[in-house]
């Protein structure tokens, strides 16, 4: 057996690169003196460090072997860069789901199979790791949706001239980014109402006052954003998707009764106020808002 740990250090902007540098290897050395007391020979080969933030210019070693800093990784099937840039994990992963459909196209010609096994299999392999794609670039969800629409066409057979939209309605299919939606705001559902836990930042319920308590009900508490792109955190976001839900939404019991009633909401007319949009187009149904 091989041992291929991971741990993350976290530090401030004032801490000084010697200590930082210190701190690490002094929890490195540790994790190498368990390894070899437990007889489990540490894979030296695929080991590195990623650092995210300020450079540093640190020099780490396990027992005489020297760290190299990686450009990325792939950690628990997630693969991301020194940026905390998701486009390499989007491409790996429409990558599998379009080999998979292809096999499935090739191995089976009724549509039921089909469409049993690109639910069961596919589209697992494309919403792997869902929470990071609300920080993923348009274009890398764009790709993500493509499969969906290539399996329509292809399901389909290209028999005719319907859009997107008729296809997935045909074919009884959720476009991937309204499914992202429902997913991600059921995570949010669970760690407020205690029946998850969160080592991370978890939403808590904004204090309303007596007096003023019409449909007001577990709304969630936003933290203040001064950028763009802090706005466009998941933790941002959902909340902000969550305070525009109906009352008894919010106020759903279990997780079952949540997840149905947001079905039954999400209709055209529920995305219009969950999305705060006006135009809701064949465009927007293919490839959905940014940074859901």
């Amino acid at each position: 057996m091989t041992c291929v740990p991971s741990f993350i250090y976290s530090y401030s902007s004032t801490t000084k690169e010697s200590y930082i540098s210190a701190v690490i290897q002094e929890e490195i050395n540790k994790l190498y003196e368990w390894t070899v007391s437990w007889n489990l020979p540490l894979n030296v080969g695929k080991s590195g460090f990623i650092h995210i933030g300020r450079c540093l210019n640190l020099n780490l070693t396990v027992h005489t072997h020297t760290l190299k800093p990686l450009n990325t990784v792939l950690d628990s099937g997630l693969r991301y860069s020194n940026s905390l840039n998701f486009s390499e994990h989007i491409i790996s992963q429409v990558s599998k789901a379009r080999k998979l459909m292809g096999l499935i196209m090739i191995k089976f010609n009724n549509i039921e199979s089909r469409l049993l096994l690109y639910r069961k299999c596919v589209l697992p392999i494309l919403e792997y790791g869902i929470l990071v794609h609300s920080n993923c670039r348009h274009n890398d969800l764009i790709k993500i949706e493509g499969v969906q629409r290539k399996f329509t066409k292809v399901v389909l057979r290209y028999s005719d001239n319907k859009d997107h939209h008729q296809r997935c309605q045909q074919l009884n299919l959720e476009p991937l980014w309204i499914r992202r939606i429902k997913l991600n705001l059921a995570f949010i559902y669970r760690p407020i109402n205690g029946i998850s836990y969160s080592p991370v930042s978890t939403p808590s319920y904004l204090m309303i006052s007596s007096h003023n308590l019409r449909d007001k009900e577990n709304i969630l508490a936003i933290p203040r954003t001064h950028t763009n792109l802090r706005q466009n955190f998941f933790l941002i976001r959902y909340s902000t998707m969550w305070n525009r839900l109906p009352v008894n939404l919010r106020c759903s019991e279990t997780t079952t009764r949540f997840e149905s009633l947001l079905d039954d909401f999400l209709s055209e007319s529920g995305l219009f106020h969950l999305l705060n949009i006006n135009v809701f187009n064949n465009d927007l149904y293919k490839q959905g808002p940014s940074s859901i």
